[in-house]
């Protein structure tokens, strides 16, 4: 009986855990990302739009970002950033939409690129910064061009 018992509050214990892990995990964000442009060049502004698409209100802020260039079929981080920025929280609710401005590092390789803002989530979340909602933080992406310099003598 005892036994019983045991196991009985271990497959309980367990689901809770499990039911917990699945709700922090989970994401019901609902964002739309765009850029402004489809090609940008080296020292641009990307100008992004962030729209709510969900149903409930949404927190936000471009204060860290992270510049990602795709390589083969991934991404990669080439720029963090993170800018000082007021302690204030910033709501965008259901159907709202708001821009905000990236600037492009000088010097950066030409190729497709994308802006990670790991500054949105849900008004209650404790970890905002979070990696399990990264898709839903990321916006469309982009080319960035490096113009080259064409000799002036013509040779």
């Amino acid at each position: 009986m005892a036994r019983s018992f045991v196991r009985t509050a271990l497959a309980t214990l367990a689901a809770v855990a499990l039911a917990a892990c699945g709700s922090a995990t989970s994401s019901s964000l609902r964002l739309d990302i765009t850029p402004e442009r489809t090609q940008y060049i080296p020292g641009n502004e990307v100008v992004l739009t962030v729209r709510n698409l969900g149903d409930e209100a949404v927190a936000y802020s471009f204060c860290a970002r992270a510049l990602q260039r795709r390589t083969g079929l991934s991404w990669v981080t080439e720029n963090f950033e993170s800018v000082p920025c007021p302690a204030a929280i910033f709501l965008l609710q259901p159907g709202e939409s708001v821009s905000g401005a990236i600037p492009l590092p000088n010097g950066i390789p030409g190729g497709i690129y994308r802006v990670y803002l790991p500054g949105i989530g849900e008004p209650a979340d404790d970890a905002v910064l979070d990696e399990q909602s990264e898709a839903e933080k990321t916006s469309k992406s982009f080319e960035v061009k490096v113009l080259v310099a064409q000799d002036a003598s013509g040779g």
